[in-house]
């Protein structure tokens, strides 16, 4: 559906969706993030080069190793977190507590920015979590 000046102006459908059936947006929210996040960039909230775990400091384990310590806003962004796997939305929707707080669970394998892995975990610490998020990206702009 493309939307514009408030009204829709193209829209098409296959099945097995229609036009009066809900959607299920999962992977849609990275878009919205992208966007926070540009508009955060620019108003100087984050740098690029700002450490994840300045931002989560309630999160933490008890020891940080260095790989931890090294990952950037941008190597969430850009899914090179450091992580072995993907963690897919499946997974964290069944999660009860803070997406964060589980994201910080996961080990970091390899050097953060230098392996891609597609995940959802790396975008739920950027903004998704209603507790946490660099610094509330979305919900302070009503997203």
């Amino acid at each position: 559906m493309l939307h514009r000046a408030g009204r829709v102006v193209a829209e098409g459908w296959w099945w097995p969706y229609r036009a009066d059936r809900p959607r299920i947006m999962h992977s849609v929210t990275k878009s919205f993030l992208a966007c926070a996040v540009g508009m955060a960039l620019d108003e100087g909230r984050f740098r690029l080069q700002d450490k994840v775990i300045s931002f989560f400091p309630q999160y933490l384990p008890p020891v940080v190793d260095d790989k931890l310590a090294a990952m950037s806003v941008e190597d969430l962004l850009t899914m090179r977190a450091g992580h072995a796997a993907e963690t897919s939305g499946a997974i964290w929707r069944g999660i009860e507590t803070s997406w964060t707080a589980e994201f910080f669970k996961i080990p970091v394998v390899y050097q953060p920015g230098t392996k891609f892995v597609y995940t959802s975990a790396d975008a739920s610490v950027d903004g998704n979590d209603s507790t946490a998020g660099l610094p509330k990206l979305i919900f302070p702009i009503s997203i």
